[in-house]
């Protein structure tokens, strides 16, 4: 648990105090995570899942399951490299209790490598769907007071306390009151906070944190423009959290505010699920502005915590994981706006990018045990450690060995020198001639060039003799399927590894 540490510092003649590790003062910014995905390697009555469901957008990594570990290593190592302190895992089933149990546990495995500069937490969120009465709700919580609590130390806290997340449907199934007799129950000491979506009146006496969700105000939804994304929802948000508090005789902890980049539900083809409900991303502009009404709020109320709303829901079209259609427009705009909320100088860096994919599918290389674990697993453990660093061309380094099955030969990767700084690839993504460009026209020598898919097979091969006058070579890529590659250009001197995109 982080406990507090008090430091004192004196500088010339000025004394400065330093708070350090202080839960009740700390800003974070958590992401809403979705476990429901399923593959073809889920069992047949799984298979696919919630996306065959329907999906406006295609998630960059192509379709995944929400058990892999592989998965849970990249969405963790990415959003926690753009700033993102933790995941609200959302539980709402078996599956998704299963894919929790496999995430907490990837997830505390990487804290465990480096709990210094991983220091990543996960939260329950449970949906209120799967709760039908309070004794469900009274497993529920024994399962994490018993199983979850005494084992993993990166659950997210609150002074010290843990924080459970409800998502609630008004009305719907059980009541804020249940819930806090449910807990109350459970813990008699050491009560998790409880944190409650929405802000109605009558919960405020049962619960300590509350949220707001994604949404336009009063449920008006403009289904023919989607040009209401929120705006006057989440200024309510504000003031009721700083105002019914008050008039209820309660008192809240703090606020969380939800930011998000949009909504569409339109391509669900359950018809239930299906409301049309559409609010356009405007290219950006929803998901800035959602972040910009937060870091103008100064009510008497503190909002130190920041909900992404959502990480990967791509059901209802919010999430801002890469997609196809959007690349990393929103984890860059993701970085610029953390920087502002917590004063931090995260940079954004391409390489953050490729290396967390090539990290994604070497693991996933070894977990489908396409690639020999005994050999594989010490690199690509070692690839996390240097990507934690930020030291994302040296995670490229020990994941392309992966990818290219050379796990043994790695050991050389040391006295080769990179090429990294000198070489340019574009355009990324491509669809019909993908060039490479040499910056420096000193180096020299017979190059071998390579174009792998996600399985390690070579889809394209050039060898060529660079002299110092020519500078640039072209890779015929027409009539390859869209998708994610790896590039890969060595000599006994150089190498070069870069992923490519083909659209």
């Amino acid at each position: 648990m982080k406990k507090s540490l008090l430091i004192l510092m004196i500088i010339g003649n000025t004394l400065f105090v330093s708070l350090r590790g202080l839960d009740s003062d700390s800003k974070k910014v958590l992401m809403h995570y979705m476990l429901w995905y399923g593959d073809s390697l889920a069992t047949e009555d799984d298979s696919l899942r919630h996306w065959k469901l329907g999906h406006t957008y295609h998630p960059l990594i192509g379709s995944y399951n929400s058990n892999s570990w592989a998965l849970v290593t990249y969405h963790a190592l990415l959003s926690h490299s753009c700033g993102i302190d933790g995941i609200i895992a959302n539980v709402k089933d078996e599956y998704d209790e299963v894919s929790f149990n496999k995430l907490i546990e990837t997830i505390h495995g990487i804290y465990e490598y480096d709990n210094i500069n991983f220091n990543y937490s996960v939260a329950l969120s449970y949906d209120d769907q799967g709760i039908t009465t309070t004794e469900v709700a009274r497993n529920k919580f024994r399962y994490l007071r018993d199983s979850i609590l005494p084992v993993y130390d990166n659950y997210l806290t609150y002074n010290d306390t843990a924080v459970v997340f409800i998502y609630n449907y008004p009305d719907a199934f059980l009541s804020a009151q249940d819930y806090r007799s449910a807990i109350n129950d459970v813990f008699p000491d050491r009560t998790p906070k409880l944190c409650w979506n929405e802000s109605q009146d009558t919960v405020m006496d049962y619960i300590d944190v509350t949220y707001s969700w994604v949404q336009p105000y009063a449920g008006i939804w403009d289904k023919e423009n989607g040009t209401n994304w929120g705006k006057r929802y989440i200024e309510d948000y504000f003031w009721r959290i700083n105002n019914i508090p008050q008039q209820n005789d309660s008192e809240l902890l703090f606020g969380c505010a939800g930011v998000w980049p949009g909504f569409n539900d339109t391509s669900i083809v359950d018809p239930d699920w299906n409301q049309g409900r559409w609010m356009d991303r405007q290219n950006g502009f929803v998901y800035d502005s959602t972040w910009i009404l937060r870091n103008n709020y100064n009510g008497i109320l503190p909002v130190r915590w920041i909900i992404i709303e959502t990480f990967n829901d791509w059901n209802e079209g919010t999430q801002i994981e890469p997609s196809v259609e959007h690349a990393y427009q929103y984890l860059d705009s993701t970085i610029k706006n953390i920087n502002i909320f917590k004063q931090t100088d995260i940079a954004i860096d391409k390489n953050r990018y490729a290396a967390a994919i090539q990290i994604y599918d070497a693991g996933l290389l070894i977990e489908q045990s396409k690639r020999d674990s005994i050999q594989c697993y010490p690199i690509y453990k070692n690839a996390i450690l240097r990507y934690i660093r930020d030291e994302f061309e040296q995670s490229m380094e020990m994941t392309d060995s992966i990818l290219n099955n050379q796990c043994l030969t790695t050991t050389k990767i040391n006295d080769v020198d990179d090429l990294i700084a000198t070489i340019e690839t574009f355009p990324n993504p491509a669809d019909e001639v993908l060039t490479i460009k040499f910056i420096n026209s000193e180096i020299k020598g017979i190059f071998d060039l390579k174009l792998l898919n996600t399985d390690g097979k070579v889809i394209r091969q050039l060898t060529f003799n660079k002299s110092m006058s020519t500078c640039q070579y072209h890779l015929d890529i027409r009539n390859m399927p869209a998708g994610v590659y790896y590039l890969v250009l060595k000599n006994e001197k150089y190498r070069y590894a870069h992923t490519v995109i083909v659209k």
